[in-house]
């Protein structure tokens, strides 16, 4: 894979003002003039997800499974420039995406197990033994490249639906955000619960390494210490304190 280098990652994106980046990309449109440049862009938000394709003379864009990650999403847009591209009469061409990961994904080959990556590397091969010299560049987000605003544009409001393969792991990590709204859904309407105003969103505790302070930590937590329970162990009448102390070592400590 040919990843061309560029001098945007020598600038922080947050301190460094568009026009910077502008010039950056220009210098680089200067030096690979001869190459069509292809932006490709992918757009995840709440069931949605969509991915986009930007050549010189036109922009098409596709809306995909909703399980898909915003990583497989960048990917089936290069996919999809490939595809276009296969069928063009011009044999150059450079395609600009913002998703790094992607990039470095198709240079470590070996160890992807994504099949629009998969699909990818088969287009690429196929593309080389016609004669097409494919070019990738990596280009920073929202910083004014005409070509990539174009793409993020398109990306996010796509209507075309585009049949991709789905990975196993986006499908897990779409179930296992589904459960949990589901989970969290059930556990809002539990508010007489004696646990819910100590945690009224789900999710994990930071770890504690040693166990013995996780449990001391969890004890006061719920107000479960020797001080408020010593009576349900010895089966003895609950001292007076006992029924306001639970309360008060949560309100103090929490």
């Amino acid at each position: 894979l040919d990843v061309k280098q560029t001098h945007f990652p020598l600038f922080h994106k947050a301190s460094t003002a568009p026009v910077v980046f502008y010039q950056v990309f220009n210098l680089h449109r200067s030096l690979y003039s001869q190459y069509v440049p292809v932006f490709t862009d992918g757009s995840k938000s709440t069931n949605y997800v969509g991915c986009s394709v930007a050549f010189p003379d036109s922009v098409s864009a596709y809306r995909l499974n909703a399980a898909l990650s915003i990583y497989t999403a960048e990917a089936a847009a290069i996919s999809c420039a490939l595809q276009r591209i296969s069928s063009e009469n011009t044999r150059q061409f450079c395609i600009y995406t913002d998703s790094i990961c992607v990039l470095q994904s198709l240079q470590q080959t070996e160890s992807s197990n994504n099949p629009v990556i998969c699909d990818i590397l088969l287009q690429m091969e196929d593309l080389r033994n016609k004669g097409f010299g494919i070019l990738f560049c990596w280009v920073p987000s929202h910083t004014g490249i005409k070509g990539n605003e174009l793409a993020d544009s398109a990306a996010k409001s796509a209507l075309v639906p585009l049949n991709s393969a789905v990975p196993l792991s986006d499908v897990t990590c779409f179930i296992r955000k589904h459960i949990n709204k589901m989970w969290q859904q059930l556990w809002d309407l539990q508010e007489q619960n004696k646990l819910h105003s100590l945690k009224p969103f789900l999710g994990r505790w930071p770890g504690v390494p040693v166990r013995r302070k996780d449990v001391i930590l969890t004890r006061l937590r719920i107000g479960h210490t020797r001080f408020t329970h010593k009576h349900l162990l010895f089966a003895e009448t609950a001292p007076i304190y006992a029924l306001h102390a639970k309360h008060l070592i949560q309100f103090f400590i929490f």
